[in-house]
């Protein structure tokens, strides 16, 4: 199965989703659902949705050093 809804998870990790409120409704139900299932398998998981950013803008907060998601990766980073 190609999706990663069904891979088997190695470890348990931290793991964040950001998608952007511009996405499909398909791609939002899969982001999350993902960030679900990886949760019930015990892992660290977030869903975090974008207002106005589609699936082309979502990574221009890496840009900004002060923005949430740089923030969050800082974060990770040091865990």
């Amino acid at each position: 199965m190609a999706s990663p809804l069904f891979w088997p998870l190695p470890r348990k990790v931290i793991f964040d989703i950001w998608a952007g409120s511009m996405e499909s409704s398909e791609f939002i139900r899969q982001s999350r659902s993902l960030a679900a299932a990886w949760e019930g398998l015990g892992s660290t998981c977030a869903y975090v949705e974008m207002p106005g950013v589609n699936h082309f803008t979502a990574v221009d907060p890496l840009q900004d050093p002060g923005s949430a998601m740089v923030r969050r990766i800082v974060q990770l980073a040091t865990v």
